[in-house]
């Protein structure tokens, strides 16, 4: 009878030690695929003057435009579809090789016929590839540190966090933050998640977090908290 006392009190008490050891789930991390998806020797594409088409292999990231065809050269511009910018604008002739640099991964656009013809339509036909010399390997995100340090953004960022009508500091709300996501299990597997999961609004109530800055200005949670992830240095 003593015995199995003694057992029972062990057990609970190792029990309660495992549960009080218990930080946040891992987060693998994830790899970060290339900008373009092409096959092996690249992919082409076909494009009429004064014309704008996706650029292969992008998911309709990038667009690739021509201007007029004349005298055997054109003007070839490649830019972002959501209107972030123009990544290359060149004047190109058929031969001409055009070198493009997307997010650390290096590709070039072959600009293999041109046709400037008198009788018929003009056009360009290009191939897009990568370029082995300047191709980065893909980078691995370590989705927890990333997690971390946005934890570590926000208990430093001297705001006043909002829940459910009670004010809490800022190191309070990075605690309340990291235990919701202790309490989450495996499900968040980046820090995007954990900001929309988590930290945009009270999973009791569904009354979206506040935050009080410095200034007095009030804002809600989870755009505020992206934008602390955003300035954070890359992993």
């Amino acid at each position: 009878m003593v015995r199995a006392a003694v057992l029972l009190v062990w057990g609970l008490s190792a029990f309660a030690c495992g549960s009080a050891s218990q930080g946040p789930p891992p987060v693998a991390a994830r790899v970060v695929e290339p900008p373009l998806s092409l096959p092996e020797g690249g992919a082409t594409l076909r494009l009429e003057q004064r014309a704008r088409a996706e650029l292969p292999g992008s998911k309709g990231a990038f667009t690739v435009e021509l201007g007029d065809i004349t005298g055997a050269r054109t003007q070839l511009v490649v830019a972002r579809k959501d209107g972030g910018g123009v990544l290359a604008s060149q004047s190109v002739a058929q031969g001409d090789r055009v070198p493009l640099l997307l997010e650390g991964n290096g590709y070039e656009l072959v600009i293999e016929r041109l046709h400037d013809g008198m009788l018929s339509g003009d056009w360009l036909e290009l191939r897009v590839r990568a370029s082995g010399a300047t191709t980065s390997p893909p980078a691995v995100v370590d989705e927890r540190a990333r997690i971390e340090g946005l934890l570590a953004a926000v208990e430093h960022s001297g705001v006043v966090f909002i829940r459910n009508g009670s004010e809490h500091d800022a190191r309070a709300a990075a605690d309340h933050l990291r235990t919701k996501w202790s309490r989450a299990g495996d499900g968040i597997d980046t820090a995007e998640a954990f900001i929309d999961r988590l930290g945009t609004r009270s999973s009791q109530s569904g009354e979206a977090y506040r935050v009080r800055l410095p200034d007095g200005t009030e804002r809600e949670a989870g755009p505020w908290l992206h934008e602390q992830l955003a300035a954070l240095a890359p992993s």
